[in-house]
C-alpha cells in the first residue's frame, strides 16, 4: 500500500444487475419493483410488495422472451466482473493492492454479498463505485441508500465512501469517443447513407423526478455534447429516451416516437449510441439493437448501426482505476440519504381512503370493488394519461 493511501481499503463495483439465467428473472423484477426510490407508491411497504408480486407475475414471461434473444441471461454481470478484475490489476500495477468485488442493486450477486467478500479480506474501509456515468435518484441514489442499509447491518462502524459520477470525465469521453469514432468510420467505409442521425438513446426517467430536481437529463445531454465535440461530428444528432414503463409521463423525446418522425423528415440512417450505459445489457442489445432496428426498418430507414458500450475495454478500465485511485486518496462525504429536493412526503396512503371516510360519515356501505380511481385520488403519481381503474385494497370497517 502506498503511503498516501493508509490502511486497507476495498472497492465495491456496483451496477444495475440482471438475471444470470431465466430462473432469476422474477428475483430481479421483485427487487426492482419493491425499490421505493424508483416506484414510490402510496400503498406503503406491504402494499408495494403486493403490487410488485402482481407485476412480476405478468411481466416475467415477456422479459423471459426478451432475454431468450440474448441466450437466456444478461451480459451485464459477467461484464462487470471483467471490469472489476481489470480495475484490480490496474490498481495493483500502480502500487495499490486492494481487493475489488462486485454487487448488483437488483438480483445476484447482491451488494451485501460484495461487502461480505471485502470484509472477509480484512478491509478497514470501502469505496462504493456505482457504474452509472450520470446521477439519478433511481440509480446512484438508490444504490447509495441500499448500501447504507447493508453497511448498517454488516459493518456499522466501518467508514465508506462513494465514487462520484463522471458524465464529462475526460477519460470516459475519450474511451467512449473511440467507440463512436470507429462506428462512424465503419459507416463511411461502407458508404452508407450520409442523411443520418446520431441518436443518443438514454434510459428514461419519469418526468416527475426531473420536476423535483433530478439532474439526470442535464448530465445526459452534457455527455452527448462532449462526445460530439470529441469526435468532431458535424451532422445531425439528438438525445432521446427509452425504456419507459407505466402510464406516467417520462422524459421526452421518446426513442420509439423519434424514429418514425425522422423517417417522415427524410432521414435514411441512424447510428444509435447507448449513452447511459457502460456495459451492454437488455436495453442496449435487445431494445436498441433489435427492437429499434426493426422499427427503423418498418419506417423505411435503410441503415442502422449501434455503437457498443465501453464494457471491459482496457483503456476505460484504466481510466476507471484512475478515478478510484483519486477517490481513495481524497475521500468525500456520503449523503445521509439520497432524495430529491421535492420528494413526496413518506406518508403511506391508501387508494380509495377518502371515499371510505365519506361512506362512514354518511353511514353507507363502502364498496371497494366498484371504485374508479383517477389521478386526483392518487396525487403521488404525477401526470397520468387518462383515468385509471384500480381495485382498492381498503376494506370497510365491520
Amino acid at each position: 500500500m502506498t503511503r498516501d493511501i493508509p490502511g486497507q481499503p476495498g472497492v465495491l463495483i456496483a451496477n444495475f444487475g440482471g438475471p444470470r439465467s431465466l430462473e432469476e428473472i422474477p428475483l430481479v423484477l421483485r427487487d426492482l419493483f419493491t425499490d421505493p426510490d424508483i416506484f414510490d407508491t402510496p400503498l406503503g411497504p406491504l402494499g408495494q410488495r403486493a403490487l410488485a408480486e402482481i407485476i412480476v407475475y405478468f411481466r416475467t414471461p415477456k422479459v423471459a422472451r426478451a432475454y431468450a434473444t440474448l441466450g437466456g441471461s444478461s451480459p451485464l454481470v459477467p461484464i462487470t466482473q471483467e471490469q472489476s478484475e481489470l480495475v484490480r490489476r490496474e490498481l495493483e500495477a500502480a502500487g495499490v493492492a486492494v481487493p475489488v468485488s462486485i454487487g448488483m442493486r437488483y438480483g445476484l450477486p447482491t451488494l451485501a454479498e460484495g461487502v461480505r467478500e471485502l470484509l472477509s479480506q480484512g478491509v478497514d474501509r470501502i469505496l462504493l463505485a456505482p457504474m452509472y456515468p450520470h446521477y439519478s435518484i433511481s440509480t446512484v441514489g438508490s444504490t447509495i441508500n441500499a448500501m447504507r442499509q447493508v453497511m448498517a447491518t454488516l459493518a456499522p462502524s466501518m467508514p465508506w465512501d462513494t465514487l462520484p459520477q463522471f458524465p464529462t470525465y475526460p477519460g470516459f469521453i475519450r474511451t467512449f469517443g473511440d467507440r463512436l469514432r470507429q462506428s462512424l468510420q465503419e459507416w463511411d467505409d461502407a458508404r452508407l447513407t450520409g442523411n443520418r442521425v446520431l441518436m443518443f438513446s438514454a434510459h428514461g426517467l419519469p418526468q416527475s423526478f426531473v420536476d423535483q430536481g433530478d439532474p439526470y437529463p442535464r448530465q445526459i445531454r452534457a455527455t452527448a455534447a462532449a462526445l460530439v465535440r470529441e469526435v468532431g461530428y458535424v451532422g445531425r444528432w439528438e438525445v432521446t429516451f427509452q425504456s419507459r414503463v407505466g402510464p406516467v409521463e417520462w422524459l421526452k423525446p421518446y426513442t420509439d416516437e423519434a424514429i418514425p418522425r425522422w423517417s417522415d423528415e427524410g432521414v435514411e440512417g441512424i447510428i444509435a449510441v447507448p449513452i447511459s450505459f457502460v456495459a451492454d445489457n437488455l436495453e442496449s442489445l435487445e431494445e436498441i439493437d433489435h427492437q429499434y432496428r426493426e422499427l427503423a426498418s418498418e419506417c423505411g430507414i435503410s441503415a442502422f448501426a449501434t455503437v457498443p458500450c465501453v464494457n471491459a475495454d482496457p483503456e476505460f478500465c484504466a481510466e476507471l482505476a484512475g478515478m478510484v485511485l483519486k477517490r481513495l486518496r481524497k475521500p468525500g462525504p456520503v449523503p445521509v440519504a439520497c432524495t430529491l429536493p421535492g420528494r413526496r412526503r413518506p406518508v403511506s396512503q391508501l387508494v380509495g381512503y377518502p371515499q371510505y371516510l365519506e361512506a362512514r360519515r354518511r353511514g353507507t356501505t363502502f364498496r371497494p370493488e366498484s371504485l374508479r380511481v383517477t389521478a386526483p385520488w392518487w396525487p403521488d403519481v404525477r401526470k397520468r394519461s387518462g383515468p385509471q381503474q384500480l381495485v382498492s385494497q381498503v376494506k370497510a370497517d365491520e
